[in-house]
């Protein structure tokens, strides 16, 4: 049970990076949800921080969970943030599945519900760390399961950014899910609280070059009448968030194909500028 967690705050300053407990933390086994993992990355200086925002960080495909930590790390420390970084495996009910965590739901697993598991977990361990509300990013398969957690759990989100996914569920109530979200009550057990989602600053990022098919081909998919890869789906996602009144906007790379590394500029600066403004907030909240 996640009670067994001993909070830092036990544990004298001087200790904290010697036992691995501050900077790149060890892949940390999910209490709660025991076939997952996440990596953690919390800056040094935690004992000097009053309170740490959250940046969770949702591979796509390739399961770079470790690789994403990395390109966080220089952020963290400027901000004075924490990282999580889940780990969803590949063939965890069928040995031949790679897409689970896509569609948030996958047999009887709901990711949504093992990120804030683990959400939960590191604010145990590190409390200092408020998990109330969370900055989330996802790109790939990881851009497909942010947006479709943001329509279960808007309220736990400061921010969010998503990119290129390779398919998309549209805030279209006459569509079923996953292309719309006309039975999204009877999938998930919950409606779409779009005045929740309204309230959540969203980035829509692509590259230009990222228009190819192959990859839903391989994937066994029928392609539509004028489909532009991911590109034009993210364009399409972003279009119906507009078009039903929330606050998003989008961002082409030029000349970027299906890459994460070149959206990545885009999104720390998205995100680096959400942390300034409720920083801001705060401090005036405070006067």
């Amino acid at each position: 049970m996640a009670s067994q967690i001993v909070s830092v705050e036990q544990v004298p300053p001087e200790f904290l990076e010697e036992l691995g407990l501050v900077g790149r933390i060890p892949s940390s086994h999910c209490l709660a949800a025991p076939q997952f993992s996440y990596y953690l990355y919390i800056p040094r200086g935690y004992r000097q921080l009053d309170t740490l925002s959250l940046i969770v960080l949702v591979h796509g495909s390739g399961r770079n969970a470790y690789q994403l930590r990395e390109e966080f790390v220089s952020l963290a420390e400027r901000r004075g943030c924490a990282v999580l970084c889940p780990l969803f495996p590949t063939g965890l009910l069928d040995p031949n599945d790679t897409n689970n965590y896509k569609m948030v739901k996958y047999g009887d697993v709901r990711y949504d519900n093992v990120v804030l598991r683990m959400a939960d977990e590191t604010h145990m361990r590190y409390p200092r760390i408020d998990t109330s509300r969370f900055l989330l990013w996802g790109f790939s398969g990881g851009g497909q399961f942010v947006h479709r957690f943001a329509y279960l759990h808007p309220e736990k989100l400061m921010a969010l950014a998503v990119g290129a996914p390779g398919t998309v569920t549209l805030l279209d109530p006459e569509s079923e899910f996953p292309g719309g979200i006309s039975n999204f009550a009877a999938v998930f057990g919950t409606e779409v609280n779009l005045e929740a989602l309204k309230a959540v600053p969203t980035l829509f990022v692509a590259g230009d070059a990222d228009t190819g098919s192959f990859h839903a081909v391989a994937r066994g998919r029928t392609i539509p009448a004028g489909y532009r890869g991911r590109y034009g789906e993210t364009q399409r996602l972003e279009k119906s968030w507009a078009d039903a009144g929330m606050q998003c906007g989008f961002v082409t790379v030029s000349r970027a194909g299906h890459e994460e590394s070149k959206m990545l500029p885009s999104v720390k600066d998205f995100f680096e500028k959400r942390l300034a403004e409720v920083s801001d907030a705060t401090d005036h909240a405070m006067l």
